[in-house]
This record gives C-alpha cells, structure tokens and sequence, in this order.
C-alpha cells in the first residue's frame, strides 16, 4: 500500500501516516513510500517500527539518496524491504524525478492512501497517477483550517473515499482487517496465476484478470504493476495486458 503526504504536515498528519503504517505492516502489508520529510518518513518508520517491510523510492540514485538526513531510515528500510530508484547511481533529486518517482509509487501500491496534501502538494500527482492506473486513491480528513490539508480534503470532496483507520484500507482492497497479504508462497502462486492467464497471447484487462483468477481487484492491480515494473508483462494504450513479444 502506497502511503503519502505533505513535507509539512501537521501533527495530527505524521501520526496519522505512523498509525497507519504500523497497522498495515501488522496485517502483513509492505508500505511504499516516497522517503521525503514528513508523512513519507512518518510511514516508514511506522511500518519499521511494526516489524514489518517499507519500500523507499528514490527521487534520486542510490549513491546520492535524497534527503541525506534520512540514510540511516534508508539503511533500515533496505535491511527488511527495499530501496528502489528508476535513476543512475550518481543522478541528484532533479524536479522531474519527483513526478517520475510518484508515478512508480502510484503503480506499486494496490492502493494510495494521502494522509495529508496541500492544494498543490506533490502527492497528489501521486493519486492522480493511481486512478491512471486503475487503483483505489482514499484520503485522511485534516482540520478544515489546516493549510497542509487542503488538497486531501478537496479529494474527500470530490468522492474519494475516507481513511480513519486500517480498516478502511483493508475493506477497499477485499481484505478483512487483520487478514495478511499472504507470504511469498501466496506472492509466487499470484504472480504465476496471471502469468498463466496471459500465456495464451490475448490481451486481458485487470477487472479480466481479476474475475478469471479468483484474486481481488487491488491485488490483482498490485501485481500486474509489479510485473509490468519488471518487464514480465506489458501495458496496451488501451490498459490490457499482455505478454512481452516472445514469450507465451
């Protein structure tokens, strides 16, 4: 699950993204997160703190990380999850690896939860990314009167679903609260089940893949984007899948 939000959050926005965290990673979620300051930090260290796994994505290359006051998160993050970047070692945080970065988080996680946003806050690229991609955006309601808020509660205006808890997460993606993800077992037998549905050279959609595996939609939409990451599948201009020439 991607988690979100302003560098500047409140209070109020950094537990939310710790509390959150934690219980996802309780449940038995990885959390994916963009390693900025604030609620991306707040989310890693909470899915940490829990025992469980955190994905960084870097705006950056891994040997110039960015922020540099965040290595040791980043240390931590790397022993139990991953540490990712889509950039050369020596790349600095240019302004257009951000977007980029966020539309690899958009795609990495079944869903994208912005606790917190302002009204031209960077994670909302982040949830405009995902509903590109077809994957559930929820928000955190902040205070009206709170400045970093103003953009997650303009999402929760428009319709977006509400996040109190993990719960809410959980209900989203099918899956009961205090129901695992599944381990790498579950992971393999996923991944290799859409595999085999796409073996047969027709493309298929994620609503498809999900209807004929058994799988739940955000799963299903975690997969692909995961396999599609790795070159295993390919996205059509018309958002099916298939194979990659050559294979099937």
């Amino acid at each position: 699950v991607t988690l979100v939000g302003s560098r500047r959050a409140d209070l109020g926005g950094l537990r939310a993204a710790r509390a959150l965290a934690g219980d996802l990673a309780r449940a038995g979620w990885a959390v994916a997160s963009g390693g900025a300051t604030g609620c991306d930090a707040a989310a890693h260290e909470g899915a940490l703190d829990a025992g469980g796994e955190t994905v960084v994505v870097l705006a950056s290359g891994l040997a110039r990380p960015y922020p540099r006051e965040h290595v040791g998160l980043f240390e931590r993050a790397a022993a139990s999850g991953a540490v990712v970047t889509p950039f050369a070692p020596e790349e600095g945080p240019l302004p257009a690896h951000f977007h980029r970065r966020n539309r690899i988080l958009a795609a990495l996680g079944a869903a994208t939860v912005v606790v917190r946003a302002g009204a031209r806050s960077g994670a909302l690229s982040t949830a405009s990314y995902a509903r590109r991609y077809g994957r559930p955006v929820l928000a955190v309601p902040g205070s009206p009167d709170c400045v970093q808020a103003m953009g997650s509660n303009e999402l929760l205006r428009g319709g977006c679903p509400i996040v109190l808890d993990a719960r809410d997460v959980l209900a989203r993606l099918g899956h009961p609260a205090g129901a695992s993800s599944g381990g790498e077992a579950g992971t393999a037998a996923a991944r290799d089940r859409l595999l085999d549905l796409l073996a047969g050279g027709e493309p298929a959609g994620a609503d498809e893949l999900a209807a004929a595996s058994g799988l739940g939609a955000g799963e299903v939409a975690a997969r692909l984007g995961l396999l599609e990451a790795a070159g295993a599948v390919a996205r059509l201009t018309d958002g099916r899948f298939q194979l990659p020439a050559g294979r099937g």
